[in-house]
């Protein structure tokens, strides 16, 4: 019957507020909704002021402001949070600290072009020349139409040359210089020396940012 419907089987009146009748998934799917927002409110928030220090000039400020930005974990664009961050690094100078938010940048997202920029910038900076030019060329393979990427390639390749060619021309010096004044015992550790034609310094000092 009706009434029996309406209060349960044996006509026992239900208890809406008992846990087993009562459903709490949407009030949990409200409060974790307006958490989100906070999260992603506060995160872009510390993001638009990191890039107004770092327009600014104000480098430390922009690693703080970025760093709130990362703390809030917000999913969507933590690559982007990284990667500015290390543009931030590159412009104090701090390029060990670029390249690990370059790298984190490449791993949440391989697929941007950018993040392997900002890589390419932290190894020029330590003098990794070789390893720079690695890896503008795997941001130019997943982004082919960034010119950016295209230019920072090129003079890379051409700035990781020419101090190859000053290394070898270097090392062809003393070892003549050994040879003409005699000093034989120079020879084992000249020829011993490894290739490090991929450390060797930008004569042209290039530092490429967006």
């Amino acid at each position: 019957s009706f009434s029996d419907i309406r209060n349960g089987a044996g006509g026992r009146k239900l208890n809406p507020s008992h846990p087993k009748y009562r459903d709490d998934s949407f009030a949990r799917e409200m409060s974790d909704d307006a958490r989100d927002r906070e999260t992603a409110f506060r995160a872009g928030d510390a993001k638009k002021r990191g890039n107004e220090a770092l327009a600014d000039g104000n480098f430390r400020a922009a690693v703080q402001f970025y760093t709130t930005a990362i703390n809030q974990k917000h999913g969507p664009e933590m690559h982007v949070y990284y990667s500015n961050r290390a543009a931030a690094h590159c412009k104090l100078g701090d390029f060990d600290e670029a390249l690990e938010d370059a790298n984190r940048c490449v791993l949440v997202k391989p697929d941007w072009g950018k993040g392997y920029f900002r890589k390419g910038v932290a190894l020029q900076g330590l003098r990794r020349l070789g390893e720079a030019v690695e890896a503008f060329r795997q941001g130019f393979a997943v982004d082919p139409t960034n010119q950016g990427l295209k230019q920072a390639l090129d003079q890379a390749t051409g700035a990781a040359k020419k101090a190859s060619e000053e290394y070898d021309a270097m090392q062809n010096d003393d070892l003549h210089q050994a040879c003409r004044q005699g000093q034989a015992s120079l020879l084992p550790s000249l020829l011993a020396e490894p290739d490090q034609d991929v450390n060797a310094p930008n004569a042209d000092g290039q530092t490429l940012f967006y």
